[in-house]
């Protein structure tokens, strides 16, 4: 079975604070997590309201590792920081299927 990739799309006027709780989040997770890897992406054709849209990848080795995380104390304060610091919050749950 391949990777797990939950993606979650933000849309916010302050990417800089969004940044930051992703910063701190990563430094109490200390690797508990199991998280591979962290990407934040702006899209750049974006034109509706509430700021900038941005896509946070969150690479896992499998949703099961992924599942754990979500009921992690940091996690879910992470969503709810982040919630209040966005315009609208969206999450994807990709299973991976191929890469290169």
């Amino acid at each position: 079975m391949g990777r797990f990739v939950q993606v979650i799309e933000v849309v916010t006027s302050d990417v800089e604070n969004l940044k930051v709780l992703q910063e701190e989040w990563e430094q109490a997770d200390n690797g508990r997590s199991g998280v591979e890897s962290v990407r934040i992406s702006r899209d750049r054709d974006y034109t509706g309201p509430g700021g900038d849209r941005y896509l946070i990848a969150v690479v896992f080795p499998s949703y099961e590792v992924a599942a754990r995380n979500n009921d992690r104390p940091e996690t879910q304060e992470f969503a709810l920081l982040a919630s209040q610091l966005s315009h609208s919050v969206s999450f994807m749950n990709l299973d991976e299927v191929h890469t290169w």
